[in-house]
């Protein structure tokens, strides 16, 4: 149960929130549209910005170059592939390195506020101090004729939301395949953790995979938990609220890495289940749920997890951070043993 003051945070978000997504909703712009879909995380969020993207791509491309600006000379712009809450991303060819590589824009290019071109810049400061396997790399930021833009890695493949939906059978069939991203993800959070590096907007849509490998992206919402200053976008809601642990709903300031955790367990759980642990017919039930609700054991929706697997999901989605598990090295490693115990068993069947 939450106590009154929890609940009367809870309906203070929920006021701040519908007053955000309003304007956004309203905005003629596509790309307003796009984001303002995904704010409400409604169905047909994927399915619409997968058709804004198709439109998009159909038209003059000199003329999508112009909305969000331009690189310096020794990068050549290919085409768009992807646009997203906060930016446009085009493939791109390093015409001196002779490799292809991905250049983000800044959403609303010079038209932009301030707030988001702090955000922008954010994730930019904070993905060039990290270098790790699963984290895209960010090799150049900066700013022509006002556009803000990053020069990123290239990671050709999907995100796990379409995976996700392309694959869903086969993953609650296979509980070690699940585990096995989910491994990955931790590996990924473990580096930005040690460097005091929250993500806290761990999400399907933020983590891109392919056969071998696996990279998490979007950093915009991270912070370092040493830094002085905090970046908000100006809404005290931060994150994607089906992914969000109940700190983030109730008790914003004493968010850290254990709310990433929360994120993955709820990652996992889906993975298994093929279900979302939390869920609402809106935004406050949605939240009230995750705050103060246990979601169904995974087992009673797919029998085939193993015990300890279903043990392991819900210490990643204890409400109390005391009950959680404290590091992503400690999540990572019950999943390896139990797998390392698994082959063991079966060579000697």
């Amino acid at each position: 149960m939450l106590t009154n003051q929890e609940q009367s945070q809870l309906n203070k978000l929920r006021l701040e929130w519908e007053k955000k997504q309003k304007p956004l909703l309203q905005n003629g712009s596509s790309f307003s549209q796009n984001r303002g879909a995904e704010l409400t995380e409604k169905t047909q969020t994927i399915d619409a910005r997968e058709l804004q993207l198709d439109q998009v791509k159909q038209k003059n491309t000199k003329k999508i170059i112009n909305l969000s600006g331009k690189l310096p000379e020794n990068y050549e712009l290919k085409q768009l592939i992807a646009i997203g809450g906060e930016g446009t991303v085009y493939l791109a060819k390093d015409i001196e390195k002779n490799k292809l590589v991905a250049v983000k824009f800044i959403l609303h290019g010079k038209n932009a506020s301030e707030k988001e071109r702090q955000r922008f810049r954010r994730q930019g400061e904070v993905l060039k101090k990290l270098s790790h396997p699963r984290i895209i790399q960010v090799y150049e930021t900066g700013s022509i004729e006002d556009v803000d833009y990053l020069v990123m890695e290239y990671f050709s493949t999907s995100d796990l939301l379409d995976f996700q939906k392309k694959q869903r059978d086969s993953l609650v069939q296979n509980w070690e395949l699940c585990s096995d991203i989910v491994e990955k993800i931790l590996e990924g959070l473990e580096y930005a953790h040690s460097l005091n590096v929250i993500h806290r907007d761990i999400k399907p849509e933020n983590i891109l995979l392919n056969e071998s490998d696996l990279k998490i992206v979007d950093f915009g919402l991270a912070r370092e938990v040493t830094s002085d200053h905090l970046v908000t976008t100006g809404f005290k809601f931060l994150g994607t609220p089906s992914y969000s642990s109940p700190e983030q709903t109730l008790r914003p300031k004493e968010v850290d890495s254990q709310s990433d955790l929360f994120s993955v367990g709820t990652i996992f759980y889906e993975l298994l289940t093929g279900k979302k642990p939390f869920t609402g017919s809106n935004f406050l039930k949605l939240m009230t749920n995750i705050a103060g609700q246990n979601p169904l054991p995974p087992r009673e929706i797919n029998p085939k997890i193993p015990e300890e697997i279903e043990r392991i999901t819900q210490k990643a989605l204890a409400k109390k951070k005391e009950e959680r598990y404290f590091t992503a090295q400690e999540f990572c490693a019950d999943l390896q043993g139990f797998r390392r115990i698994q082959k063991r068993l079966r060579g000697f069947s």
